[in-house]
């Protein structure tokens, strides 16, 4: 298994010391979570069927109206079948990412190139060295945000030949309504662009495992033929509807999730040398820092022996990322002090 945020489990066989009870920072999910409701118990008795409804309330909630929607449980399960409905080719993946996504493409026999910039991404595809491209938007943990003009560009210069652009918009719910996405380019002339959303990160309910591929009715229904049968639980799908219908809970949690960020990044610029704070990314959902890999790991170790544990990112050998998530005022005055103990005098 890939390493990825989360693995409690894993932390507390790894520091058995550990006495406070675990602040999990990793994951990069929102802590506030959707108020779920009582489920009706017909609800649990029913097998899943296809919802015009839920299909309709993504489309209205990711403003993409054009857009086919196929509901997936998580986006985990569309990253892993949509290089296998793909020609094989060459593609080209963010150095810096979800690894699944690498994983997925190269067990599925594509040729993997990956790009450090979008400078040397618009050249490979310029210049043809790649049929298709991935994207993460904004990316994780880089926090790297592409305007969907510059998607659209390179979204018909892959259709010149035949090439697949898929964006990964996992953690795009937190952005304002007024930012453009790669969601809202779908559109019958965007036949080649494939988007991932999920519901687990910005709605704070990642053990739900529902998530939404946005394209074409030909990639949609290929995709579906791969999937298992009955693979999006009905209370998932009665859940999500209800969910993306929420404005009024989407217009809350999009501010809290703001002064959540500003505070986190704020206490990070506090507590860090003025050198490693000009290494900080912020997105919405979290703030990463940069330097290099034994620096880092330092931090990481120091923290997890204080019972706080953060996402290490290591692609390159020299340079390293520790990606750290949003937290209540409890959990940043933890953090504060844990930064500002004895055993950080290594900075």
């Amino acid at each position: 298994m890939l390493n990825h945020g989360g693995q409690l489990q894993h932390a507390k066989i790894q520091y058995p010391l550990v006495s406070k009870p675990w602040l999990d920072l990793s994951t990069g999910i929102a802590p506030w979570t959707w108020p779920v409701p009582q489920i009706p118990v017909e609800v649990w008795q029913r097998l899943p069927e296809d919802s015009p409804e839920l299909q309709r309330a993504a489309q209205i909630f990711y403003r993409s109206p054009d857009a086919e929607v196929l509901a997936v449980s998580g986006s985990q399960a569309a990253i892993e079948k949509i290089p296998t409905i793909i020609s094989r080719g060459a593609v080209a993946l963010p150095l810096w990412g979800y690894a699944e996504h690498q994983k997925a493409w190269q067990k599925a026999g594509h040729h993997l190139h990956f790009y450090r910039n979008r400078e040397e991404l618009s050249t490979w595809i310029e210049s043809g060295k790649v049929q298709h491209v991935v994207i993460i938007n904004p990316n994780n943990p880089t926090a790297e945000w592409l305007e969907s003009s510059q998607i659209e560009r390179w979204q018909l210069q892959l259709s010149t030949h035949n090439g697949y652009l898929l964006v990964d918009e996992a953690f795009a719910d937190a952005l304002a309504p007024s930012d453009k996405t790669a969601a809202m380019l779908i559109n019958r002339r965007a036949s080649n662009l494939i988007v991932l959303r999920s519901v687990g990160k910005f709605f704070g309910l990642a053990g739900l495992r529902l998530g939404f591929v946005l394209g074409s009715p030909a990639i949609l229904e290929q995709l579906r033929a791969q999937l298992a049968l009955w693979s999006v639980s009905h209370p998932a799908q009665w859940l999500g509807l209800r969910l993306l219908n929420d404005e009024c809970w989407h217009q809350q949690q999009r501010q809290r999730i703001e002064d959540a960020n500003a505070k986190l990044l704020k206490l990070l610029r506090e507590c860090l040398p003025s050198s490693m704070a000009d290494e900080l990314k912020s997105s919405s959902l979290f703030v990463s820092l940069f330097g290099h890999r034994e620096v880092l790991k330092n931090i990481h170790e120091m923290l997890a022996q204080q019972g706080i544990w953060v996402r290490f990112f290591e692609p390159q050998q020299a340079r390293a990322g520790l990606r750290f998530g949003l937290t209540d005022d409890d959990g940043l005055a933890r953090l504060r002090v844990a930064l500002t103990s004895e055993s950080c005098r290594f900075f």
